[in-house]
């Protein structure tokens, strides 16, 4: 004999109205997924050593340490840049002081977080579950251990695989295109230092 209801329970998910979502990096991304965070009736928490608090409560969001961030987040969605000071931030020991109730959600860089530290993490249950779309190797082989994991959600690095998306990046690359002819610094540059270095005032503005 079956207990019919015993599926809707295994199915059963967790409402995040009322719990805290944390945003890792509070750039032009992160400053989206804040704003949806609170439609969706949460508390935000934030951590940007580049961001004031000022800045962060106009967002709705309280700026606090990465401790602070990774012990009281019910979800952490990470938006920063891989950079030397980023890489490999989230290691076992910072892993460890996530709740065991608390998800991962990873779009912006495998390498922020310790992949073989996450998978541990994840079979002990130590939290609840992650969401990857970013990987150290991608395509993700087969014999990746994200695979046997039934708490882990694995997309092929195309969270913003729209139409919409890339209409918009094309507009972006044109705009600064035309920036950059008419003399004018580019909005979304990669390395802002060489345009302080070698273009400022070098630029001729087209005809």
């Amino acid at each position: 004999w079956q207990d019919p209801v015993e599926p809707y329970f295994a199915f059963r998910g967790t409402e995040v109205a009322g719990k805290t979502g944390g945003v890792l990096g509070l750039g032009a991304t992160g400053i989206e997924v804040a704003r949806r965070f609170r439609a969706l009736g949460m508390h935000v928490l934030a951590h940007d050593p580049y961001v004031s608090p000022g800045k962060a409560a106009r967002l709705g969001a309280k700026l606090v340490d990465l401790d602070t961030l990774l012990a009281e987040s019910d979800v952490l969605s990470i938006h920063a840049p891989l950079t030397p000071q980023t890489e490999g931030l989230l290691n076992s020991e910072r892993l460890a002081r996530m709740k065991p109730t608390a998800y991962l959600v990873n779009t912006a860089a495998s390498g922020i977080v310790d992949e073989g530290a996450l998978v541990q993490a994840l079979r002990q249950r130590r939290i609840a579950g992650a969401a990857l779309d970013v990987h150290a190797a991608a395509p993700l082989p087969p014999t990746s251990p994200f695979l046997e994991l039934d708490n882990v959600v694995l997309t092929p690095h195309i969270g913003g695989a729209t139409p919409e998306t890339v209409a918009r990046h094309s507009r972006m690359i044109v705009e600064d295109i035309e920036r950059f002819l008419d003399g004018r610094r580019p909005v979304r540059l990669a390395n802002p230092e060489a345009w302080r270095r070698n273009a400022r005032g070098k630029v001729r503005p087209r005809p």
